[in-house]
């Protein structure tokens, strides 16, 4: 917590950020967008929707590119 992974800082905006990464906006720091992909795709393999660690990846991908992050 020492520093930001993305480009906001404080309640409000890091809830902007937060969107911006479920809409898939294109203003998005990549290394927070990476982030998020792999905590994601952590979660897949955790509760064993995904066996790789490439799967889980590729199925958080598709699941922010396809608008079901945002819909959820």
């Amino acid at each position: 917590m020492e520093e930001p992974l993305g480009f906001a800082v404080g309640n409000a905006l890091e809830a902007r950020e937060a969107l911006d990464i479920l809409t898939n906006a294109p203003q998005v720091e990549p290394r927070f967008r990476r982030l998020c992909l792999e905590l994601a795709a952590s979660g897949f393999r955790s509760v064993g929707l995904e066996q790789s660690e490439s799967d889980a990846f590729a199925r958080a991908v598709r699941i922010l590119e396809s608008g079901q992050a945002a819909e959820k």
